[in-house]
């Protein structure tokens, strides 16, 4: 699936341009789809 592995590929770059550990990047985007999420539920 060519969507996945841009997917990662992109937070792969963004955890070495960030010099960030994937616990990092995964919590911020687990909080921003909560986040997406209750706003879009109200």
């Amino acid at each position: 699936m060519q969507l996945g592995r841009d997917f990662v590929r992109a937070l792969k770059q963004i955890m070495q341009e960030r010099n960030l550990p994937l616990e990092v990047i995964s919590s911020g985007l687990e909080a921003a789809l909560v986040f997406a999420y209750r706003k879009y539920r109200g």
